[in-house]
């Protein structure tokens, strides 16, 4: 479901395999919300994540340990992903918008549990407007290229809506037309993990 984010910003599993990496942000202040919000184990989700996000043979370079002094020309990405999303730092949200001002491309999936105000606010200040993750009382499905994706009964999912100038939805639920994936030229939103 990565290639449906990247055509958001015009780039295949191919373009971006061409590039030289790209980067996974592992945020601990994440990791913390899991663990404090008493939701399934983060290593046992980040473990399946690893496992299909190494499947698509990327070359990857994780982003830990984001501080006030990181610099986006420290990293030298241009497409950034953040995977399992519930929460972020401060530091994180901050370097976040200096790499999306800079012309960075970020990915974020929509994790398990309730959303801090502070990953919603950043969201909502790059045109992701969340409403709430809830869990599917039915099975969620849509279609890409004769390819159907199916999100199970009772798996997270996140309710948004996509606004600003450049937006962009490009799935959606079958079964209540809610957004599944999108956004705009800088930031793409899957509302699934």
């Amino acid at each position: 479901m990565l290639f449906i984010s990247l055509s958001l910003f015009q780039c295949s599993l191919a373009d971006a395999a061409a590039r030289e990496k790209i980067g996974v942000l592992y945020s601990y202040q994440n990791v913390e919300s899991y663990a404090k919000n008493d939701i399934v184990g983060f290593s046992h989700v980040w473990k399946s994540f690893l496992e299909t996000f190494h499947g698509t043979y990327l070359n990857d370079q994780f982003l830990c340990n984001i501080s006030s002094d990181t610099t986006v020309q420290d990293i030298g990405l241009d497409i950034t992903f953040f995977p399992l999303a519930v929460d972020i730092s401060q530091e994180e949200k901050d370097f976040l918008n200096r790499f999306i001002s800079g012309g960075g491309k970020l990915i974020v999936s929509g994790g398990v549990g309730p959303v801090s105000e502070n990953l919603k606010s950043f969201l909502t200040n790059n045109g992701i407007l969340l409403t709430e993750n809830t869990i599917a009382k039915q099975t969620l499905n849509y279609k890409v290229d004769d390819v159907v994706f199916d999100l199970p009964i009772g798996n997270f999912y996140t309710v948004f809506d996509v606004t600003g100038s450049g937006k962009k939805v490009l799935v959606r639920w079958k079964e209540n037309d809610s957004v599944a994936t999108g956004g705009n030229k800088h930031l793409a939103y899957k509302g699934y993990s």
